[in-house]
């Protein structure tokens, strides 16, 4: 469970991640490929969620519920993930190494 503005997010065991409001009513359920692995990481106003052993990161709309992105990293993996310093990055964690996405521009050289 994460907090998210005054409601929070939170995974179950049933493939879904659910937006709970403060007095329990869900405000949005999104159903995945999998069980989530691990917890979920949020970035800005994204919900990150790896799949287990599908080879899937979700990157979810937070205020919507809508999938933004799906990263793939190769079936049969089941990926960690970490919230970077600046909470508008992630960083997944898989057998190639680590790669971090971020919100923000690249810097100019």
């Amino acid at each position: 469970i994460l907090p998210f503005d005054s409601e929070y997010i939170a995974a179950s065991d049933d493939n879904f991640i659910y937006k709970l409001a403060r007095s329990g009513d869900v405000e949005w359920k999104r159903r995945l490929s999998g069980r989530t692995a691990g917890g979920l990481v949020l970035a800005g106003n994204a919900v990150i969620a790896s799949v287990v052993g599908d080879g899937e990161v979700y990157v979810i709309d937070a205020r919507s519920g809508k999938i933004r992105n799906r990263i793939e990293i190769g079936e049969g993996v089941s990926a960690g993930l970490s919230a970077a310093m600046n909470k508008r990055a992630f960083v997944v964690i898989h057998p190639l190494g680590l790669t971090l996405y971020s919100q923000d521009k690249c810097a100019a050289k």
